[in-house]
């Protein structure tokens, strides 16, 4: 028998997502699942359908958040949140551009970066005003790149999208998770 474990990103992923009330009990089932096909199945297998389970279960949590949390506050403030931390990212690289010279609107690794920690300081200030909108801001992360990629398709190269696409929604739960991680037993923000 194999010493696999189940995909460590995939689980914290779906953590962040889930309330805390269902957390441990639907990823104890699906690890639990994981194992049982790790015996029989070969691990890269066994790792997508992981994967597949996680990101099948995205929209859902995704809902439930949004639906706990007070639908039109919550996505109120993830959108802020989203447009500020465009608004932040074009000014970033606009006085990059000056300083460093360039274009400010070509897809280079510093733009990526710049682009990444203005989701991450989004995700965090989105989850300072409001639960769950940090995971709000994560959907409509995803949700706007797709849109992107599907209709300026000159506009940046594949890597870039796809960067975004996948490292985006996580930079907003990780902002999220800075926040959360703040918090004492008793709720209060620890200064």
């Amino acid at each position: 028998m194999r010493d696999h474990s189940a995909p460590r990103i995939a689980t914290w992923l779906l953590g962040c997502l889930l309330p805390l009330t269902d957390r441990e009990a639907v990823l104890g089932d699906l690890i639990e699942e994981y194992a049982i096909r790790a015996r029989s199945d070969p691990a890269s297998m066994v790792d997508r359908w992981y994967w597949g389970q996680v990101y099948r279960s995205i929209p859902q949590a995704q809902w439930s958040a949004i639906r706990r949390g007070g639908a039109v506050t919550t996505l109120g403030t993830a959108l802020a949140a989203f447009i500020a931390a465009g608004a932040l990212e074009a000014a970033t690289l606009a006085a990059l551009a000056k300083v460093l010279g360039g274009d400010a609107n070509q897809p280079t690794a510093l733009s990526v970066m710049v682009g990444l920690a203005t989701i991450v300081l989004g995700g965090h200030i989105a989850a300072r005003i409001r639960p769950g909108a940090a995971q709000a801001l994560a959907g409509i992360e995803m949700i706007a790149v797709v849109i992107l990629m599907v209709t300026m398709t000159d506009s940046a190269p594949l890597w870039y999208g796809l960067t975004f696409l996948i490292i985006g929604p996580l930079a907003a739960l990780a902002g999220g998770t800075l926040h959360v991680g703040r918090r004492t037993g008793r709720g209060r923000q620890v200064t």
